[in-house]
């Protein structure tokens, strides 16, 4: 499990934070910070959503508050 906090566009747009559990070629699965904790300590109940890799960015402390401009972000890579 990564756990790299990253911001990932919903579809409609929004940018929500959360937390890499895994990944494959064309998907990143996420979580909130609270279910992946819950994930990583046995928890069966619960389970990761895959994001396009395209729609998955690095987190680096911005406000993710307003109107983000996704084209300053910089792209996720495993």
């Amino acid at each position: 499990m990564n756990g790299q906090l990253v911001i990932v566009k919903d579809i409609t747009n929004r940018p929500l934070l959360r937390k890499v559990c895994y990944a494959n070629e064309k998907s990143v699965f996420v979580t909130s910070e609270k279910a992946f904790e819950l994930i990583k300590n046995g928890d069966s109940g619960l389970f990761p959503i895959g994001f396009k890799a395209d729609d998955v960015f690095i987190f680096e402390g911005q406000s993710l508050t307003g109107k983000v401009n996704w084209k300053k972000l910089r792209p996720w890579h495993d």
